[in-house]
Order: C-alpha cells, then structure tokens, then sequence
C-alpha cells in the first residue's frame, strides 16, 4: 500500500537515500545519484514536496516518487502545478508494478501533474503512458525537453575567453559582469517580461520572492550570476547552480570501451573513473531580452560562453543546459555541445484547465521538476 514517508523519522529518511543510491542507471557508464546525508536537502530544494513510498511487512522500502509543488505561468498567467518524479522501486522489487501505484498515487491531485521520462526508448514510453492511462492517469506528452552537456577544460577555458574578449571589442556598449543586488530588480522585470509568454517557467508573487531565490536556495549564489548590458541596461542574465550540496552524481563502472577512451580524451576532456564524481554544473534562470536577441542573433551564445568560463573557473568539467526542442536558441547552442540527453514532458490535468499555446514553447531547467 502506497503511504506518506515522514522524512523527519531518520529511519525513513536513510530508508529513501538507501534506496535512490540502489537505484542505479546501468549502462557503459553506469552512475547512481547520491543525496546524502538528508533526502530533505534535495526534496526541499523547491519547496513544498511529498514522498510516497511502498513498504512492505519488514518494514523495508521498496519504492517511493516524490511531488513538489510550484508556482508557474501557463498560458500567460500564474498557476499552480505539480511535479512527479524521482520514482525509484528497489531491484529487488522490480516487476510488481508499484511504479504504478506511486504515480497514480502522486496524480490524486486537483491540479496539473507534470514529468520527464527519458526518450532513449519510445517503445516503452508508449507502453508506460498506456499503462497509466489503464488505471485513469491520461498523461499526454506535451513537449521534449533537450539537456546540453558542454565541456570544460583550461585549452577551452582560454579560447572562450579570447573569443568573449574579442566580441566585448568590436561591440560597444556590451558588458558582462558578476551580479549583486542593485541588479536584481531589473533582473525580476526582465524575468516576468519575457517567461510569462514560457510555459513553465516560474512564476515569483513578488520581487522578494524573487530575489530570496538567490539566497535560498542551496548551490545558487549572485556571485555565480552573470548580467548582460547593453548601453547599462539589462538585456539577459544567468545562473551557474553548483547541485553538489544537493545531489552528486556517482560513478559506479565503467565498459571497457568507456575506459579506453577515457584515456584517449584525457588531454581534451576529463571522464571520471569509476568512484568518482560526474562534476558538472547546470545552468539556472537564464533569461535573454527576446527583442535584443532578435537583433543580436550572437547574444545567447555569448552569455553561454560566458556562463561555460566561470563555471570553468569555480572548478567543473561539465556545464549544461536544458531548453525546449521548440525554442529558437536550441539550434544555434546545441552547436557547441559535447552530446545532448532528450526527454519527453507529459501532463495530466484532472482540471482540463492547461490550454498550451502552439507557437509558444516552455521554459525547462534541469532539476527544476
């Protein structure tokens, strides 16, 4: 039977990091996810959350998904919605559907309930999608969210910021600096002007709310944020969210073929060893003058190569971000990446209420639902 899980029973809590660290993705390059040493730190990242879970007569946990709560625009206005994921079952317990049970559980929801599954497999995903629809959970995909993997190292690190340096040169009145405070409230206009078109994106009740985003939440800093202007306004912004305080990626093995080519790339690209940390930083509320880009069609990669050298600087070897297959900046920064991963974003509304607009498209961040 599917029930609450009470994180603040530290029996509970190690039940679920037990069980999210079992739960590993195999492969060529097999890595689990590590949330120690409390799931709160990760679950709360958010806000507010709930965890299922399924335990049987031992009392041993054999599966759990978490939900959170957020705040977003849909259709232009701000609406409350609902993220599933982090559904893991243990190896153990695989084959008795209670995959099932946790997302029909997360769905008795009166609001929209959104997710990710990876699209590697269509098959399955049909398959998954019709399973739940069998048991009145109609999630339709609504979207594909594209993750980009940039590389960094210290040869790549110098050529951004020749080539940075170069356009700052021949483009007067552009400057890229660290952020602070007397940004941020241009920073929020910016944010509400151009993400409440953006499915998804979210949405702040006040400049406050806003502004306690760079404070509060663990791994974003305003000292890893970077502003764009042009002529001293504000035309873009990002963040670089160091989710290492939150969760690390581990790597568990490594195929041989992964192994001889780590050696082979080691003098262009780090690929950790089996035990050792996947460090990579994810982008985090970026955010471009749509007008700006329109006549700066350089804009966006400019502030990505940007984003790529301070996360170059404060220590990573990987930095991504997530965007829609629909979004007209995905074709020109997909250029530079490394490999890409694509998931397929499905809704299910018991409200019938999400009224999704065919020339829009959303706002996705990896690890933000």
């Amino acid at each position: 039977m599917v029930r609450l899980i009470d994180l603040s029973d530290e029996k509970q809590n190690q039940a679920v990091l037990e069980l999210v660290r079992k739960s590993a993705l195999p492969g060529g390059f097999s890595y689990a996810y590590i949330r120690a040493p409390d799931y709160r730190n990760y679950a709360s990242t958010q806000g507010e959350y709930q965890v299922f879970g399924i335990v049987d007569e031992s009392a041993s946990l054999l599966g759990m998904t978490q939900v959170t709560y957020d705040e977003v625009y849909l259709s232009g206005k701000s609406q409350r919605i609902a993220y599933s994921g982090d559904t893991r079952v243990a190896p153990e317990a695989k084959g008795k559907k209670y995959a099932d049970q946790l997302i029909t559980a997360s769905c008795r929801l009166d609001i929209p309930v959104f997710g990710a599954v990876l699209a590697d497999n269509a098959l399955v995903l049909t398959k998954k999608l019709n399973d739940w629809r069998k048991l009145g959970v109609d999630f339709k995909i609504v979207g594909e969210l594209r993750t980009l993997f940039f590389p960094l190292k210290p040869r790549l690190n110098r050529k951004l910021k020749k080539k940075t340096e170069k356009r700052m040169n021949v483009t007067s009145g552009i400057e890229i600096k660290i952020a602070n405070q007397a940004d941020l409230p241009e920073m929020e206009s910016l944010w509400k002007r151009e993400k409440q078109n953006q499915d998804l994106a979210r949405s702040y009740a006040s400049g406050r709310r806003f502004s306690d985003t760079y404070t509060n939440t663990a791994g974003i800093s305003l000292s890893q944020t970077l502003v764009m202007r042009n002529a001293g306004k504000l035309v873009g912004f990002i963040s670089i969210w160091d989710q290492n305080r939150i969760r690390r990626i581990e790597v568990l093995s490594l195929s041989w073929p992964y192994r001889v080519g780590r050696l082979l790339l080691k003098p262009w690209l780090k690929i950790p060893s089996a035990g050792e940390t996947f460090n990579v930083a994810y982008a985090f509320h970026h955010c471009l003058d749509s007008e700006f880009q329109k006549t700066h069609g350089w804009a966006a990669s400019f502030l990505l190569d940007s984003a790529r050298v301070l996360a170059m600087q404060s220590g990573f070897t990987f930095f991504t971000l997530g965007l829609d297959s629909r979004d007209p900046l995905y074709p020109a920064l997909k250029k530079d990446s490394l490999f890409e991963k694509s998931a397929q974003i499905i809704c299910y509304d018991p409200t019938q209420t999400c009224a999704f607009r065919s020339e829009g498209f959303f706002h996705l961040e990896v690890g933000m639902g």
